[in-house]
């Protein structure tokens, strides 16, 4: 199981383009990382708790917009939302990662890195779609 994830933020993740997305987008792939969520409900979430370095606290959402498969909508994708003002908080800006460590159920660490770069050099990433990346030793 992935221990952490890396996610740099676009543009949109900070608000920068004034466009009404509804949070992060998380790709299907890292929906094992985040809390387990009631499938069968429409629009399922769970609120997680996060902490940064100063260990200030922030709470955001895990939402699987799922009315695709539960009713007769169009969306079928996770997203964590309400994280936008902590980030500004922590000093993320566009371009920036942002790693999420799972401290324990529905808790997670989160740090901003300034640069792509990676501290350890013996750390495994694989890429994923939109920014994400897992990070594995």
């Amino acid at each position: 199981m992935t221990l952490r994830v890396l996610k740099t933020l676009s543009p949109n993740d900070m608000g920068d383009t004034n466009s009404h997305q509804a949070g992060i987008h998380v790709p299907k792939a890292l929906a094992e990382f985040f809390p387990a969520l009631e499938e069968s409900t429409l629009n399922p979430r769970a609120t997680l708790r996060l902490v940064n370095d100063n260990d200030d606290v922030g709470i955001c959402s895990y939402i699987h917009y799922n009315n695709k498969l539960v009713d007769a909508g169009t969306r079928d994708e996770y997203r964590i939302t309400r994280i936008r003002p902590f980030l500004v908080e922590c000093g993320a800006q566009s371009g920036d990662t942002v790693e999420l460590t799972r401290l324990g159920v529905n808790r997670y660490r989160v740090r901003v890195l300034p640069s792509r770069t990676l501290e350890d050099s013996d750390t495994l990433i694989v890429d994923l779609a939109r920014g994400w990346k897992t990070v594995r030793r």
